[in-house]
Formats: structure tokens, C-alpha cells, sequence
């Protein structure tokens, strides 16, 4: 028996990049967070409340599985996870919605062999992957291999281009990542808000569709000296940062 459990262990993690452990787990709460890195990775397939974090950097992710219950539209508070993968640490499998609400610091380091956050769109209806305007932490995505690795989005591992993926909404929170964030042409990449979005480039995002902006501060590979640019659909440059903003960047208000 210990062979075969040590087996599937290895196999799951070669196949994920993390290792899922627990499914719906129940009694997580802002004072008891779920411990990717004591009770392993987590996988969900309600519409749960969780409150996740590590207490030590871990290979252990998080999957959510929309497919088990035809939906699956929970709410994640992230507050203070450390993951450590090949490829991927999230995965938002097929039907799978959720929000995401970042609080404090938020670390996954990825070695690009897959999106580390997968956002599944090969087959519709794909997923989804959206940050609550309430977030006020951020999440700092680092691939290791080189800045065309996919942080977000999707990716074809054997052709190692992009692959169609989920839509990606922004509302709140810094994500700041030396990656890219994917999408094509039947999604959507929107941010809004006042999310801080840091990233090497953005696929198929077009600056001037107004439905994909309604605000937010937007750093991108090539701004100099790390100048970000209001995009707010009524060119209003009114902005509150209710998140961090990472040095060296620095606001700069563009008429």
C-alpha cells in the first residue's frame, strides 16, 4: 500500500506541478487558514468560502474543478501562500469560477513548464479567474524560466505557444509578475478598479476596447523609468492605491 500511495503522489505531481490532497475541506476561516504546506494541496468543487495560506514554502496547490458539480463558483482568500512548482500551482479546471480575495503577501515561483495559474479555455466553457476589488494584497508571480513563460492564461506545453484560455478579470490587488498574462480572441483580459497589474506583456489586449477597462494602473515590459499608465475608460485619473506598489514603479498621471 505504501508503494502504491508514494506512486500516486509522484505521479500527480509530475502531472499538476503541485499535489492536491484535501477536497472541500470545511471550518477554514480568516483565523484558521487552510496550510497548503502541513495538510497539502487543495482541491475544490463547491462554492465554498476558503481561506488559504503556507506556513513554509510547498509544492502543494490549489484546483478547482467546476466539472464534479457542473459549477464550481467559490470564493478564495489568499493570505500568504508560498508555492514552489515546475508548472502549475493553480488550476481552474472547466466550469470552475471563482474570486479570488489577496490579502498581505502572496509568492508562487514557477519554472514555466505550464501556466502557473492555468486558466483552462481549450474546450468551452473554460473558466474563469477574477480578483475581488476588495483585495487590498498582492501576488507576485515569478517565472523562472524566461519572461514568454505564461504567469496566467493557458499554455500548449508540446508546441510551447499559448493556447485559447479562460477569461482573466483584475478588480482589485497588485499582481505583479515577469510573465505574461494570455488570452485570445473568444475571451477577455479586463482589469478595472484599482488593481495594480505588473506584467513582461498582456496577449491580445487591446488598450483602446473600453468593456475590457474601467480603471486600474497598468505596468508593462519597456516602461521607463517603471511608469505606470492610467487606463480608465472616462480618462478620469482619479485613483486610490489600496494595494502595494512595488518599487522601483511609481505613478506618473499621462494626460
Amino acid at each position: 500500500m505504501k508503494k502504491i500511495f508514494t506512486f500516486l503522489v509522484a505521479f500527480l505531481t509530475t502531472v499538476s506541478g503541485a499535489v492536491w490532497a484535501e477536497t472541500n475541506p470545511s471550518g477554514t476561516s480568516e483565523t484558521s487558514p487552510y496550510d497548503l504546506a502541513t495538510r497539502g494541496g487543495l482541491e475544490i468543487t463547491d462554492d465554498g468560502v476558503y481561506y488559504v495560506y503556507s506556513s513554509s514554502e510547498t509544492n502543494n496547490g490549489i484546483m478547482v474543478d467546476g466539472s464534479v458539480s457542473d459549477h464550481s463558483n467559490p470564493t478564495i482568500h489568499l493570505v500568504g501562500i508560498n508555492i514552489n512548482v515546475g508548472g502549475t500551482a493553480i488550476h481552474l479546471k472547466n466550469y470552475s469560477n471563482p474570486t479570488f480575495i489577496i490579502t498581505g503577501e502572496n509568492k508562487i515561483t514557477s519554472q514555466g513548464s505550464d501556466a502557473a495559474i492555468k486558466v483552462y479555455g481549450a474546450i468551452a466553457p473554460g473558466a474563469s479567474f477574477t480578483v475581488d476589488e476588495s483585495s487590498t494584497g498582492i501576488l507576485d508571480i515569478e517565472m523562472t524560466g524566461n519572461n514568454s513563460n505564461v504567469a496566467i492564461g493557458d499554455r500548449e506545453s508540446l508546441a510551447g505557444t499559448m493556447a485559447d484560455c479562460g477569461s482573466v478579470t483584475i478588480n482589485g490587488g497588485t499582481i505583479k509578475t515577469n510573465g505574461n498574462i494570455g488570452e485570445f480572441d473568444q475571451h477577455a483580459f479586463r482589469f478595472g478598479g484599482n488593481a495594480i497589474v505588473i506584467a513582461n506583456n498582456i496577449e491580445g489586449f487591446n488598450y483602446n476596447a473600453e468593456e475590457r477597462r474601467s480603471g486600474g494602473l497598468l505596468f508593462l515590459n519597456g516602461d521607463t523609468p517603471y511608469v505606470g499608465e492610467f487606463h480608465n475608460a472616462a480618462d478620469d485619473p482619479e485613483f486610490t492605491l489600496s494595494s502595494p506598489l512595488p518599487e522601483p514603479y511609481k505613478i506618473e498621471l499621462r494626460q
